[in-house]
């Protein structure tokens, strides 16, 4: 079931779509590790459809579409089209669906089956294959409507969704996880200034609503950011774990999963941690306690309070015990 990045890079995107993955699989219900190649194929597909389908918005007023881009049918070179592609979506093909069905079927035909999920038999195939993670956020963008993705940030006209080193930014992350390119993760609107007559305000913007899936940061642990309780206790017990410049996975697996958003946290709870970009061949176990320490691990005690268990005790507190059960315990490289 796990996507796997071979550097790094798209993590910002693999670990969304990885996220919705995950929460097809737990729907069936079945633990993910458990799942076939072909439910694991249906899950992708599934989840590239719902994450899509979400950035069409609920509620308006016109009919939701999806505008899904591809690759020109002749791909040519493929390095300079992915270079292209970089810039802008010059040349792609865009195709748009009325409806989740019509999506959901189109994955397994040309040409997204060949822009997104190509198995390539050589160098160049596979460079041109691999435009899909850009071609998706392109599509997200396109849905969404570029306009309306730059009124969701705080700041329109400084909107962007690539930032400082390649990364992505957190207008990005919300997109995917969300359907809505928010500034924020906090949960509603906040106001800076504006209290006194004649003075400039800013609005800023976080997370309308509960989340399918959810997110949790190493910047809260940090003290430079505020995760809301939306984000925090999502529909499904999936979060997106963002360390300084990477994004992971930790999800509840199995029976544990159904139903876990609605009911209150248990005494102690299995979190499992997945790493595309960390090779593991399966996913790491962590047993959470809330509240099993006496006292606050060290700031930089890298075995008991690395990066990934920062994140992890923003979500269950700063007393949480964890115990890795045998696994190599995460510190987050990057």
């Amino acid at each position: 079931y796990a996507l796997r990045q071979s550097q790094g890079g798209p993590c910002g995107i693999v670990a969304p779509v990885q996220a919705f993955v995950v929460r097809r699989l737990l729907k069936l219900p079945l633990r993910a590790a458990s799942a076939g190649p072909a439910q694991c194929r249906a899950a992708l597909l599934d989840a590239l459809t719902d994450v899509l389908f979400q950035c069409a918005g609920r509620g308006r007023s016109r009919r939701r579409r999806v505008r899904v881009l591809a690759l020109p049918r002749a791909c040519g070179n493929a390095s300079l089209v992915v270079k292209r592609l970089l810039r802008q979506p010059h040349g792609c093909e865009v195709l748009e669906f009325g409806s989740w069905p019509a999506l959901r079927a189109a994955w397994d035909l040309p040409p997204l089956s060949g822009a997104y999920l190509a198995e390539a038999s050589d160098d160049e195939q596979r460079r041109c294959a691999s435009a899909g993670v850009l071609l998706l956020l392109y599509s997200a963008m396109a849905t969404r409507g570029v306009e309306v993705v730059r009124a969701d940030a705080d700041i329109p006209e400084q909107a962007q969704m690539i930032g400082a080193h390649g990364y992505c930014t957190q207008e990005t992350a919300n997109l995917l996880l969300t359907g809505v390119a928010c500034s924020n993760v906090f949960d509603g609107e906040r106001q800076l200034g504006g209290e006194r007559e004649g003075e400039d305000k800013l609005v800023l913007r976080g997370v309308a609503s509960r989340p399918e899936v959810g997110f949790l940061s190493i910047f809260e642990a940090f003290g430079s950011l505020e995760v809301g309780t939306r984000l925090k206790r999502p529909w499904w017990p999936i979060w997106v774990a963002h360390a300084e410049s990477h994004y992971s996975l930790l999800f509840q697996d199995g029976a544990a999963a159904d139903g876990a958003g609605d009911k209150e946290d248990p005494g102690e709870l299995d979190v499992m941690y997945y790493d595309p970009l960390g090779r593991q061949d399966e996913e790491k176990r962590i047993t959470v306690k809330p509240g099993g320490l006496d006292i606050e691990p060290e700031e930089d005690d890298l075995e008991e309070n690395g990066m990934i268990a920062k994140v992890i005790r923003t979500r269950w507190g700063k007393l949480a015990a964890l115990d890795w059960n045998g696994s190599e315990v995460a510190a987050m490289d990057g």
